[in-house]
């Protein structure tokens, strides 16, 4: 799933990643960057819960959508930035993102019931 995942978005930006202008080089790789911690947090945030004690505190229960939506904000303001990456940030790294991650959780879950139908519930 992940070799698919980043293979597709290196074949997404293949053009400016192997061309010559290294500015535009630059750009596809720090694009590239940004949906490793993208996908690696969404993994984190739906194999591990919060501890008990965060859970219980009506502001910080819900740290995983705060940091996820600051994730989120960030990707929209680089795509007004710069809008020929629109497509790319918001569909290849936040919805094939988010996707490949599940994809990726529910195959590596080894829960208490250890099935990957119970890790697929979870989510």
């Amino acid at each position: 799933m992940a070799l698919i995942y980043w293979g597709g978005l290196t074949y997404w930006r293949s053009d400016a990643l192997f061309g010559t202008d290294t500015e535009a080089q630059f750009e596809a790789g720090m694009l590239l960057l940004a949906s490793v911690p993208y996908a690696f947090f969404i993994i984190w945030g739906l194999r591990f819960d919060l501890p008990e004690q965060i859970k219980e505190n009506q502001f910080l229960k819900f740290t995983k959508l705060y940091i996820w939506l600051a994730y989120v904000v960030g990707l929209v303001y680089f795509s007004f930035e710069n809008s020929e990456n629109v497509g790319f940030l918001l569909v290849g790294i936040m919805i094939l993102g988010a996707g490949t991650a599940a994809s990726i959780t529910c195959l590596i879950y080894t829960g208490e019931e250890s099935s990957r139908l119970y890790g697929l519930k979870r989510l």
